[in-house]
């Protein structure tokens, strides 16, 4: 078999999830009609199959992470399905997606795309959009569907009732709805999280800012009325103690912020937003 169509091929054995070519013969065939047709990529219609630029994988944290984000669904073949809780109704998904930060102005939402169908089965992506942009969104690529011809299910009596796939599909949508509420989830506190530390080292700097403004307003005065003192040719009770007082409180101004600062490193100096603001080698 010569080259090209021997790499036609193993794609298409090796990627059910384009085709469901569980026979050699049917995937040799349908590698022989692309060659004819001139095309070397069996999923070319897939953009997260050959990195499109469309299409920016994540960092994997564990092994099985199968994340990306999508600038453009509609470009990356997703047809929108729905948002989570809409496809799941009732107490359990009983919001319209989760706060990404303490303000409340923006939130996740999960929401469910579908890929084109293949024998009846119907194939789910589960994520959620880009509140700012409604075309983008952070997805798992991994595909939810139930490709068995029929399920097998229990009713409360304990009686078996087989449903059709049909009634498969909609499950599967129903489970790639859950799926997306999850991933809405976990990124909203993650993005909760930052927004705190962000604020927090923001403050941080802030206060670092106004010490270093007070303490050198505290030496200027310290300084004119050294020159006030010297020219009056006078111990100038009334300015001593205005001066005194004014460094005092400058002073205490001072160790109240030292002490602020302290505390925000200690309970954010370790989040990705606070490290936005600590100097850089």
């Amino acid at each position: 078999m010569e080259t090209n169509l021997l790499n036609l091929y193993k794609q298409a054995r090796s990627r059910p999830f384009c085709y469901n070519d569980s026979r050699a013969k049917e995937s040799l065939e349908r590698a022989r009609a692309m060659l004819a047709r001139g095309e070397k990529e069996y999923c070319g219609s897939w953009p997260w199959a050959r990195g499109a630029p469309n299409v920016t994988r994540q960092t994997k944290e564990r092994a099985s992470d199968n994340y990306a984000w999508i600038e453009n669904t509609d470009s990356a073949g997703l047809r929108f399905v729905g948002y989570a809780d809409e496809i799941v109704r009732g107490r359990a998904i009983d919001h319209k997606g989760w706060f990404t930060n303490e303000f409340a102005y923006e939130t996740y939402r999960g929401a469910v795309w579908q890929l084109p169908g293949r024998k009846g089965v119907a194939r789910f992506i589960a994520g959620y959009q880009d509140p700012n942009n409604a075309d983008a969104a952070f997805v798992d690529l991994d595909i939810i569907f139930n490709e068995s011809e029929y399920m097998l299910r229990r009713l409360d009596h304990g009686g078996p009732v087989y449903a059709t796939q049909e009634n498969a599909n909609e499950q599967a949508k129903k489970d790639a709805a859950f799926r997306a509420d999850s991933i809405a989830q976990r990124n909203a506190e993650r993005e909760w999280e930052y927004n705190e530390g962000w604020q927090a080292g923001a403050r941080w700097a802030d206060l670092a800012e106004q010490i270093s403004t007070t303490r050198q307003e505290t030496l200027d005065l310290l300084s004119e009325m050294k020159v006030e003192r010297k020219a009056r040719e006078a111990t100038a009770p009334e300015i001593c103690a205005t001066l005194r007082n004014a460094v005092a409180r400058a002073l205490r101004d001072i160790e109240k912020m030292r002490e602020e600062r302290a505390e925000l490193f200690d309970n954010y100096g370790h989040s990705d937003g606070f490290a936005d603001h600590l100097p850089r080698a």
